[in-house]
C-alpha cells in the first residue's frame, strides 16, 4: 500500500480517523498524568474534609452575632476587673471602700513596685497582665478582719493573698476595746501592663 491509498482511505473515513487520533492523545495524557493520581486523590480528600468542616461550621453558627456580643460583654467585664498600676489613687480608694464596708481601720497601705525577682518570674508567664503588690496593715475585730478578707478575695479585682498574719492586741482599756486584732497582709492584684 502506498501513501496515496492510505490518504484515500483516511479521507473516506474522517470520523474514524479523528476518533483514533483523539484516543491516542487521551491515552498519552492519561499515561503522563497517571503518576499524579495519588496526589490528586489526597488533595480531593483534604478538600472534602474542609468542605465538611465548612458545612458543620455553617450548621453550628446559629446566632453567631449574639454569641459575639455576649463574648464582647464578658471581655469588657473582665477588663473592668483589672487594676492599673499607674492609678494609685483609684487603687487606694478601693481599699478604703473595703475598710468602710468591713469596719476595720487601715493603719498602713502601700502599693509596692512589682519589679522584684519573684514578681518578674511570675509576670514573665503573663503577656498582657502584671501583678500589682500591696501590703496592708489593719486593725479590727476578728469578724471585721474576716469580712475584709472575704470582700478582698471576692471583690471587684482578681486578688491573691500571698502573705497573711493576724495577732491579738492587748489594750490597757479592756472594757472599751472588744478583742481587737492586728492584720498584716501582702497581696497581689491582677493588673494591666
Amino acid at each position: 500500500m502506498n501513501t496515496d491509498a492510505i490518504l484515500a482511505k483516511l479521507k473516506r473515513y474522517p470520523v474514524a480517523v479523528v476518533c483514533v487520533v483523539l484516543t491516542i492523545i487521551f491515552i498519552g495524557v492519561l499515561y503522563i498524568r497517571s503518576s499524579r493520581i495519588p496526589a490528586l486523590e489526597e488533595e480531593m480528600n483534604q478538600m472534602e474534609g474542609e468542605w465538611k468542616a465548612i458545612g458543620d461550621n455553617k450548621l453550628h453558627a446559629v446566632d453567631l452575632n449574639t454569641h459575639l456580643e455576649k463574648l464582647n460583654a464578658i471581655t469588657e467585664k473582665i477588663d473592668g476587673r483589672l487594676m492599673s498600676a499607674d492609678s494609685k489613687a483609684i487603687n487606694y480608694q478601693y481599699f478604703y471602700k473595703l475598710e468602710k464596708s468591713s469596719g476595720i481601720r487601715i493603719e498602713d497601705l502601700n502599693q509596692r513596685d512589682s519589679s522584684n525577682a519573684a514578681a518578674k518570674a511570675g509576670a514573665a508567664k503573663l503577656e498582657l497582665f502584671q501583678p500589682i503588690v500591696f501590703t496592708v496593715t489593719a486593725e479590727g475585730t476578728f469578724k471585721q478582719i474576716l469580712t475584709f478578707l472575704y470582700e478582698l478575695q471576692y471583690g471587684n479585682y482578681f486578688t491573691i493573698i500571698k502573705d497573711f498574719s493576724c495577732s491579738g492586741i492587748e489594750s490597757e482599756k479592756e472594757k472599751d476595746v472588744q478583742d481587737l486584732v492586728d492584720l498584716a497582709v501582702t497581696l497581689e492584684v491582677l493588673g494591666v501592663k
